[in-house]
């Protein structure tokens, strides 16, 4: 199996099994690492912002059939609760609003909030759309926060949450626009399945955190 960082990576069922249900939704929390101060004198409130935030979520399932819980109890328990990590995607997200037209990748190395980008179709205004996801690389989910065009050489700069990890500022890596997935583990805590009297299956609401 392939690793990262010392996780294996498990796949979902979902994705290696054409009838296996995959999730109903995933509800996402954006979490950044930013500090406030209040001055008890003046009221003055100070920000202090460490240029850092990430992914977590609740993922929903509705009621399966007995043969996608059993693939997706299999997979809870190879996850080993947050030992191991996985790809995953938002399922109410698979295209982007935009024209994402071409076949972009990173221009350069960087860092922060800002993807400077080429390899796009030219002289698209509606290129991608606030709210649009992207993929860098393998194993990073990152969602556009402004409307974005491409100039006429097929370069365009991106607004983006979360930062920039330090495996997506290699010169070339691929971006991808279509059904994109992010690294994530599961947090911990328990996960739960039940048996329901019209014999469909259901498992509980999973907790997942970005694996960094």
């Amino acid at each position: 199996m392939a690793t990262y960082n010392g996780m294996t990576l498990i796949t979902c069922p979902h994705y290696a099994v054409r009838d296996v249900s995959g999730p109903q939704s995933i509800e996402w929390n954006n979490n950044e690492a930013v500090a406030t101060t209040q001055s008890p004198f003046t009221g003055a409130i100070k920000t202090y912002d460490w240029g850092a935030s990430w992914w977590s979520g609740n993922v929903s399932f509705n009621k399966m059939g007995q043969r996608s819980y059993n693939a997706w109890t299999a997979f809870l328990l190879a996850c080993r609760g947050g030992a191991n990590a996985f790809l995953l995607g938002d399922p109410k997200a698979k295209y982007p609003m935009g024209t994402a037209l071409g076949t972009p990748t990173v221009n350069g190395a960087q860092s922060g909030y800002s993807l400077v980008t080429k390899g796009w179709a030219a002289n698209q205004g509606c290129l991608l759309r606030a709210g649009d996801y992207i993929q860098i690389g393998e194993y990073r989910l990152h969602r556009v926060t402004a409307d974005a065009s491409s100039d006429s050489a097929g370069a365009a700069t991106l607004s983006i949450w979360p930062n920039l990890r330090s495996d997506c500022r290699t010169d070339g890596l691929a971006i991808t626009t279509r059904a994109c997935k992010g690294l994530f583990k599961l947090k911990p805590g328990a996960t739960s399945g039940s048996v329901t009297v019209d014999a469909l299956w259901g498992i509980g609401a999973l907790e997942i955190i970005e694996a960094i």
